[in-house]
């Protein structure tokens, strides 16, 4: 891994550890150290962002719009306004 992501990564550790300790006897996730998950150590598994897409997409009336298509159009804006691609 680059040594920038592995930067953010022992910074993502240490708010870990604080939001750890911080929830105390709420904390259910043990000592595993989940990039994404409840806010309590609980996972989210993957279809949980699709799940929730589908949701807000019925809300509002995307119906066929796809979370990835939601993806190519961020990548598109981005270019847009002149990102560098490495950076995207």
């Amino acid at each position: 891994m680059p040594s920038w992501y592995m930067d953010e990564m022992r910074l993502f550790q240490e708010e870990w550890i604080k939001d750890k300790e911080a929830t105390g006897d709420l904390w259910a996730g043990g000592n595993r150290e989940f990039v994404f998950h409840s806010g309590f150590g609980r996972p989210y598994y993957p279809q949980k962002a699709t799940n929730e897409w589908i949701k807000f997409r019925e809300k509002y009336g995307f119906e066929g719009l796809r979370l990835h298509d939601m993806r190519h159009t961020m990548v598109a804006l981005l270019i847009e306004e002149g990102v560098n691609l490495k950076t995207i």
